[in-house]
């Protein structure tokens, strides 16, 4: 199955669309797997490797206007104001943490490091007592600046209320540094309870907004609707005479003059009929029950000797010709012969005659003499009925009589 079908069959198979608590993050997991099938492979193994890699970064997207709780880093935080904020775990250290300390590239003047040049070591307190202890007290100094600056971020960010909590307050860290300011600081301390170990200013107030929120009603999902696509799509023929019963006589040489222009277009001798024909059918465009009917009308149409000849050898075939007009518009010839400076043009329609065919095959013609062509002939080719039409207007033919008198093509 492609990716995204599978997702649903599994949706369905094991019941999650009722879920209700997880319905967000199923949906937004769909999603992800439709925009890696559109941007990547419908690969199964390569989207897993992706899946391995990124799920951890992904998260539910939803609009500000929404009543909710948005959870998000301290840095990802800067620049950004919200009316409460709550921090609930103020306890990062101040010095690099135990298994992230880096490296620093340290040199010394005394020996024996005075002719090494810079290396590598690891930061740890023992590099106090050690010749390189400039190194680490610098480094330990920014690091300490750093966390101090993101506490800084972190309590700027409220405009009305901020609950700040710090776990194991008695360890070394940002949260303890905070507890002892406050205990300390004269103008503070009287909001400090030694009791309950809190401290509090203010009071808890309603915010006031500025300017009207919109009013944007959150849709609750109480089942993930997940049905498989092809129980829904109906593939409709045709809209007219849908509901008759047996299909009418002008609608199937319609569609059979669609199959014999197909095949025409893609021939260039009619040796290699019988097997574009076969491919068509091989590729599902013609069924194997329409088939014997295809096959019996082109065997009629090319025993037509003017259309057989349009099949034969001596020409120069190009098919599908693109034209640019003198109007700056473009089209198509369906079919073009060539042989010096002789040309003949076949147009194949599939539609009723009309005025309007013979105007762009002479409108191919008058292209054709400009680009040196001396003799050039047109002809439409009707694929419902057989009727050939020459261009200029004078001598018609079908293909399902052969007629001595046509015109001959001259080699």
């Amino acid at each position: 199955m492609p990716l995204y079908e599978l997702t649903e069959s599994l949706i369905e198979l094991f019941s999650l669309g009722k879920v209700t608590g997880e319905l967000g993050y199923l949906q937004s997991f769909q999603d992800l797997v439709l925009e890696f099938t559109n941007r990547e492979r419908n690969d199964i193994g390569v989207f897993l490797e992706w899946w391995d890699e990124i799920k951890g970064k992904k998260s539910i997207q939803v609009s500000g206007e929404v009543d909710a709780v948005q959870i998000l880093t301290v840095h990802k935080s800067k620049g950004l104001q919200f009316k409460y904020v709550i921090i609930p775990f103020c306890a990062w250290e101040l010095d690099h943490g135990s298994g992230r300390n880096p490296n620093l590239w340290v040199s010394a003047d005394e020996i024996p490091f005075d002719k090494a040049g810079y290396l590598p070591v690891k930061y740890s307190s023992t590099l106090d007592e050690t010749l390189f202890a400039d190194y680490y007290r610098e480094e330990r100094s920014r690091s300490y600046l750093d966390n101090l600056n993101l506490l800084y971020v972190a309590l700027t960010r409220a405009e009305h209320g901020l609950i700040v909590m710090v776990p194991g307050g008695g360890k070394k860290n940002i949260g303890r540094l905070l507890i002892d300011g406050l205990q300390q600081s004269i103008e503070l301390q009287s909001g400090w309870d030694k009791l309950t170990q809190t401290w509090q200013s203010g009071k808890w107030i309603a915010a006031i907004e500025k300017k009207p929120r919109l009013t944007s009603t959150p849709i609750d999902l109480t089942r993930y609707a997940s049905t498989s696509w092809r129980d829904q799509l109906v593939i409709r023929q045709t809209s007219k005479g849908y509901f008759q019963r047996t299909e009418s006589e002008t609608f199937q040489k319609v569609r059979y003059g669609i199959y014999i222009h197909s095949i025409l277009s893609k021939l260039k001798y009619k040796e290699e009929w019988q097997q574009i024909l076969e491919r068509l059918v091989d590729e599902g465009l013609i069924s194997r029950e329409e088939k014997p009917r295809v096959f019996e009308l082109l065997e009629e149409l090319l025993a037509n000797p003017l259309i057989s000849s349009w099949f034969s050898e001596p020409w120069n075939v190009r098919t599908e010709v693109p034209l640019i007009l003198p109007g700056g518009g473009d089209n198509r010839i369906d079919r073009l012969l060539t042989q010096g400076k002789k040309a003949v043009i076949i147009d194949f329609k599939t539609g009723e005659p009309a005025k309007a065919d013979q105007h762009q095959v002479l409108e191919y013609i008058n292209i054709l003499h400009q680009m040196q062509f001396t003799e050039v002939e047109g002809y439409l080719l009707y694929t419902k009925t057989g009727d050939v039409v020459s261009v200029p207007p004078g001598k018609t033919s079908r293909s399902k009589k052969k007629d001595d008198k046509q015109l001959g093509l001259g080699f």
